[in-house]
């Protein structure tokens, strides 16, 4: 049997005791069905973990269940008690930290700018909301705060590995004669410099569920810790002499504490998103709360510079107030009129409960004297509310057409009513401008890396501000056979060929 193994498998919510043995009897085919004994682990809060085994066989097939609730091997307080075990926990992760790889990036801060961009503003229910609002900080503040770690970590000396990035006591298997841990469910590992790695485990000497932050290791224990982590990073290099200076160990020390700072922001994050989707029973706002005061508390304790994120955030406050524009925005009054007499059920609705529409932007001699823009908008087959319509005064661009268009799209289906709108459309432009450059631009004060003046910044800040509702946008390939492209294209250039008018912006 060739691994990795793929399973056309469906395991439910209602049956996965069921689903995880079907999964054991296709890797294990040679078991008897009827002497396999099982094990659950329930003690964790995003996964289930299943262990089948026979009676005296000695081999043992673990089964993890994404979405449930999972549990752990050992007490967070063993480690700390037990000094045969953490030596073994040192050893595994210098095993894995010397694996070699070609991936030389830290993972940490692609993932923090993955989940910045589902970030959510707001919460449900209400009482949860304020409780979020007035403890945790908006994207602006939460931008500058990740900046700031970057700047500082990016200097750190240690070198970048394999790390598990999760290796909360939970996930560390003893053996049976305590000689030996394993290291299991990797769903967060990727590259990472291993001082974060060692940060983010300390941290969770403070356990989850009930977190307890006196737990964390005292400074004999994280030299005695890192001694042996050393030391064993030593012997899987090949490096025959295994002597570790005290400078060493101080230096990763110290290395390891700013790090726990960005671990603490990263799972705050991370909990936060979990609050706005999750429908496991955890109250991962409070958890989410107390990783992020941790994490204030790290900042302070380990980091000299700390007041660039206050001045930072000074300038940021007093450059909004300089550059802020108001945005106004008003539909074609034929439109608000149509829009506001159609609901919900007017419109296609996905099964997500999203209404569908295909929006494009056209512009002939585009840039250029002369230039004419059209918007086209397209929620179906004789829509009453599929706009054609000319770009307003101003840059005539394709690109200022792609971007007006979903704001003509938003606001329409604002007006009938709807809470959530999916944008289809064959522009990476618009879509890159919203999911991974607006945030940054807006910090930057809108200036490009390079710079310079941001283009189209008034009609993305008017896309900004008229987006109170979930947008979510899927890329279609243009001019690609596709009914509601072709029709939203067909649309854009139809609007670009009727004389500029204006509409009130």
């Amino acid at each position: 049997m060739k691994f990795p193994l793929e399973l056309d498998i469906e395991i439910k919510r209602d049956s996965v005791l069921d689903g995880a043995l079907a999964v054991v009897n296709a890797v294990r085919p040679n078991w008897d069905p009827a002497r396999i004994q099982h094990k659950e682990f329930t003690a964790g809060i995003t996964n289930r973990l299943f262990a089948f085994s026979l009676e005296k066989n000695g081999d043992t097939v673990l089964v993890r269940i994404y979405g449930d609730k999972t549990d752990g091997f050992i007490d967070r307080k063993k480690e700390k008690e037990n000094m045969r075990v953490f030596p073994l926990v040192c050893d595994q992760m210098a095993k894995i930290h010397s694996i070699p790889v070609t991936d030389a990036l830290p993972s940490i801060w692609r993932s923090l700018d993955k989940m910045c961009k589902i970030f959510p503003s707001s919460l449900t229910p209400c009482d949860q909301n304020d409780r979020f609002l007035a403890e945790f900080p908006g994207m602006s503040e939460l931008l500058v705060r990740i900046d700031f770690l970057k700047r500082e970590l990016e200097s750190a000396p240690q070198s970048v590995a394999l790390c598990h990035n999760d290796a909360l006591l939970e996930n560390i298997v003893l053996s049976c004669d305590r000689k030996s841990v394993t290291f299991i469910d990797y769903e967060y590992a990727g590259t990472n410099v291993t001082a974060y790695d060692i940060a983010n485990h300390f941290n969770e000497w403070a356990g989850v569920e009930e977190v307890d932050y006196s737990l964390y290791p005292s400074r004999e224990e994280q030299t005695e810790w890192i001694r042996r982590y050393l030391m064993s990073t030593k012997k899987y290099q090949g490096v025959k002499c295994l002597t570790v200076s005290d400078a060493e160990v101080d230096d990763m020390i110290s290395w390891v504490n700013k790090f726990s700072a960005a671990s603490h922001l990263f799972w705050a994050v991370w909990a936060i998103i979990q609050a706005s989707s999750s429908d496991i029973d955890f109250d991962f706002l409070g958890y989410a709360i107390t990783r992020y005061n941790e994490y204030k508390k790290q900042l302070e304790k380990n980091f000299r510079n700390v007041m660039y994120i206050v001045k930072r955030l000074f300038a940021k406050l007093a450059a909004d107030s300089k550059q802020k524009r108001v945005q106004v925005f008003e539909l074609p009054k034929e439109l608000l009129t149509k829009a506001k007499k159609l609901t919900k059920k007017d419109y296609v609705v996905n099964a997500d409960g999203f209404v569908e529409c295909h929006t494009d932007g056209a512009c002939s001699l585009n840039g250029k004297l002369g230039a004419s823009g059209g918007i086209g908008v397209w929620f179906g087959p004789l829509h009453p509310l599929n706009v054609s319509i000319p770009l307003t005064k101003g840059r005539q661009t394709s690109n200022r057409a792609e971007i007006m268009a979903v704001v003509h799209a938003v606001e329409i289906v604002k007006a009938s009513g709807c809470d959530k709108l999916e944008v289809k459309i064959d522009s990476h432009f618009t879509i890159n401008c919203v999911e991974k450059w607006i945030q940054k631009w807006k910090l930057n004060g809108w200036k490009t890396t390079s710079g310079e003046n941001v283009k189209n910044r008034e009609e993305l800040e008017l896309l900004d501000s008229v987006s109170t509702i979930p947008v979510r946008y899927v890329y279609v390939p243009g001019h690609k056979g596709n009914v509601g492209n072709m029709e939203a294209d067909k649309f854009a250039k139809s609007g670009a060929k009727y004389p500029v008018q204006e509409v009130k912006v």
